[in-house]
């Protein structure tokens, strides 16, 4: 079978939310809807809004809300369970990372007739392969920060063990991801800030990985002096202008874009490591690693760390020093101890991130592994 990935309407602007989204939705095949937001901002007015306007023409089946302690995968089961016996044909996702991953995998659950349970997708009743429906639910993304998870087909979800199920499938690509200036406002400052330092982590670990295409490496230098430009004003700035916001979306968006051309490293999986095994979340964990990763295994006189020190605005300096000026400037903490990290919990860490199958130096990956979060700690 022959997939063809397809990327997501992006769509930027304020007010976006709304009257654009109303108009990208009239275009699909859809009728019913569930809605899935961040419980943090469920009753805001551009949410409201939103609702009443974008979605007036579809018939919404439920509405669920995701909350800072629920964990992710019992939340997607509770939503399947609801939704099974009248699946709809869209999932809205109005919140962060964790929001938009649950949508996903909420699309997979409803379309394979399966739950995640034991680490694992498993099927409903008896049968082990049940017929998957087709057309999988559709993915609409409004997302309130810069996690970039509205630019990939995949999903890394938490489970109480410490693992992380990670799901993927060309069917879970969003169709429409709208950047509405006034949803990102809805977002507290500091972990804006944090998310902008997740996605330049994307744009280091594509321009760090063994063979980036010469797209990947085009499209992560391009988001890195967008989000330069953004954090600037994140920093500086008492209130971010639309403008400002969206030059943020547009460098995340692009830097989420260009992963797709490369392949992740050993950040990205310390980040989710951390995410499973500790309190830590996503945007912290990057916060507190990316520089030490790029000091530890970066190479200060490559031409990827010229360029990236060149985009970020300071060509004279290693690019971790400026990651770290950055990171510094916009106030998120950089040290995992300040997220309670305990330093005996390193090693696990450590020895996780290096246990993927296909690494044929293990010893060395979970060696640099440690040097990284030691350096981060």
């Amino acid at each position: 079978m022959r997939w063809e990935l397809r990327s997501p309407v992006h769509i930027f602007g304020a007010d976006a939310a709304s009257g654009a989204l109303r108009a990208e939705l009239s275009t699909l095949p859809v009728k019913s809807a569930a809605i899935l937001v961040s419980a943090s901002i469920s009753r805001s007015a551009p949410v409201r809004s939103m609702q009443q306007t974008a979605l007036k023409h579809l018939r919404v089946l439920a509405r669920f809300e995701s909350g800072p302690a629920d964990d992710a995968l019992p939340l997607v089961n509770e939503m399947a369970d609801a939704l099974q016996s009248h699946v709809p044909d869209l999932i809205l996702a109005v919140g962060g990372g964790k929001v938009i991953d649950c949508a996903k995998a909420l699309s997979m659950a409803l379309a394979r007739s399966i739950r995640f349970r034991g680490g694992a997708p498993q099927p409903l009743g008896s049968r082990e392969n049940p017929e998957e429906r087709e057309p999988w639910p559709s993915i609409v993304a409004v997302p309130t920060t810069l996690s970039g998870a509205d630019t990939t087909p995949s999903a890394g979800l938490p489970d109480k063990d410490a693992n992380t199920v990670m799901i993927a499938d060309p069917r879970l690509m969003p169709r429409i991801a709208i950047h509405d200036a006034r949803m990102l406002r809805l977002t507290p400052r500091r972990l804006l800030a944090g998310t902008a330092i997740t996605a330049l982590a994307h744009c280091v670990e594509v321009l760090y990985s063994d063979s980036p295409s010469g797209l990947a490496t085009g499209l992560a230098l391009a988001a890195a002096r967008l989000l330069r430009r953004g954090t600037r004003s994140l920093a500086t700035t008492a209130r971010l202008g639309d403008d400002q916001l969206a030059t943020l979306a547009e460098g995340a968006t692009l830097a989420g874009i260009a992963t797709l051309h490369a392949r992740l490293g050993l950040e990205h999986r310390l980040a989710r490591e951390l995410r499973a095994r500790s309190a830590i979340e996503h945007a912290q964990a990057h916060s507190a690693l990316l520089a030490p990763f790029m000091r530890v295994a970066g190479h200060p006189t490559s031409r990827a760390d010229r360029e990236l020190a060149e985009a970020l605005g300071d060509g004279g300096s290693p690019a971790w020093e400026v990651v770290a000026d950055l990171a510094s400037g916009l106030g998120v903490n950089c040290r995992l101890r300040d997220y309670g990290l305990e330093a005996a919990a390193l090693t696990k860490v450590a020895e996780a991130a290096g246990a993927r199958r296909d690494d044929s130096d293990r010893s060395r990956t979970v060696a640099r592994a440690r040097a990284v979060l030691e350096a981060a700690w």
